[in-house]
């Protein structure tokens, strides 16, 4: 068929003009086709008029080809997240709730050496406060000249370059001297601190490279309000993300962040058993532990009640009696179950028909948690499996 004058013209300098595809020209000479043939189209369709609506359906399509592919790539997102799991970690401060995501971590999913060489920095930190804890109890009179001057230096600075060779030999000799430890009451500074005290020399080494035990114990000054961790585990169906929350306001002043995790899988609150003859820590975590219980957001919501630090518990059980503190314990200071009774009567604040899993454990122990955490991920995946369809 002929094109007549408009059409004619734009179908020999189209391409040279405007640099259209050959959909683009056939669109075109169709449009112009039809306004010589039928004058369908209005007024004076003149050449820009036509290429405009050819730029427009060309426009159309390809926002209609953009929007099949964002619908796909969402698609593929949502496919990804029925395979991994949130499961929340809470607690009071200092119960150990990194602890439990760290040692879930070294379990299931190995931290690689970078991933090590990024917890140096929170390592010396770890160190510089176990010998100011240190130095602060013993004598100056026991210490030799070197050691003081070090001990002045540990004080007025909180670089890691006080971790030097040149004191760390000396600070383990007499460490190590055995007239020294029987001098010094290390009930008093804790396991953190023995054990990096204890390792004082690999951990100045050039070539240090942390284990997972001090990874475990290492304190991180300012830890961010959520941390996660991504852990897949290989004998389920899916990867376990560990979403670790350290609120900065007062636990009892504000929970307004809850609702955020109203889709998670699991919970697991993380019980300081130490803190059992410290009333005011006792409270703050009966009242977060019942407010969880009795959220609206987690009413189908699984908790797991963990009982860490169980090791210092026992010692202290020893030197205070667990019925000077709660009258309603009638039972010996048998360790196991003193915990029973602490644990218990945190799930009986809840409501008859919530599910609660207790626990107890220390989170220093390898293979205690081990087969502990085996068991929780073994409690996890009934509801999981409802969760993902399975």
């Amino acid at each position: 068929m002929a094109l007549g004058g408009e059409g004619a013209a734009v179908f020999r300098h189209g391409n040279h003009r405007q640099g259209f595809t050959r959909a683009q020209h056939c669109l075109l000479l169709l449009t112009i086709t039809t306004f010589d043939l039928g004058r369908t189209i209005a007024g004076d369709c003149s050449y820009n008029k036509a290429v405009r609506m050819v730029k427009s359906t060309a426009e159309s399509r390809r926002l209609e080809a953009a929007s099949l592919e964002i619908d796909a790539i969402l698609r593929e997102a949502r496919n990804s997240r029925k395979a991994i799991k949130e499961v929340l970690i809470v607690g009071t401060p200092g119960s150990g709730k990194a602890t439990f995501m760290r040692r879930m971590k070294a379990l299931y999913d190995p931290y690689t050496d970078k991933e090590r060489e990024d917890f140096k920095p929170h390592i010396y930190a770890s160190l510089i406060d176990a010998l100011r804890k240190l130095f602060s109890i013993v004598p100056e009179d026991i210490l030799c000249p070197p050691l003081l001057e070090y001990r002045q230096t540990i004080f007025s600075s909180a670089e890691t370059s006080v971790i030097t060779q040149e004191y760390v030999h000396t600070m383990h000799d007499w460490w190590s001297a055995d007239d020294v430890r029987a001098s010094i009451p290390t009930s008093d500074l804790g396991k953190s601190t023995l054990h990096f005290l204890d390792r004082i020399i690999a951990i100045a080494a050039a070539d240090y490279l942390p284990t997972d035990i001090d990874i475990l114990l290492s304190q991180v000054v300012s830890p961010p309000p959520l941390d996660q961790q991504l852990i897949r585990c290989s004998d389920v169906r899916w990867a376990t993300s560990l979403l670790c929350v350290c609120p900065r306001q007062s636990l009892l002043s504000t929970h307004k962040w809850l609702p955020t995790f109203a889709d998670i899988s699991a919970i697991v609150f993380v019980l300081d058993l130490g803190d059992y003859d410290n009333p005011a820590n006792m409270r703050i975590a009966f009242d977060f532990f019942h407010r969880l219980c009795n959220c609206p957001w987690f009413r189908g919501t699984d908790i797991h009640l963990v009982g860490n630090k169980h090791d210092s518990f026992s010692a202290k059980l020893a030197a205070s009696s667990l019925e000077e503190i709660y009258s309603d314990y009638a039972d010996n200071n048998d360790p196991a179950r003193a915990i029973q009774f602490l644990l218990g009567r945190f799930e009986n604040r809840d409501t008859p028909h919530r599910r609660i899993y207790r626990w107890a454990v220390d989170l220093l122990d390898e293979n205690a948690c081990r087969l502990t955490m085996a068991a929780m991920m073994d409690a996890f995946q009934p509801r999981l499996m409802m969760v993902c369809g399975f």
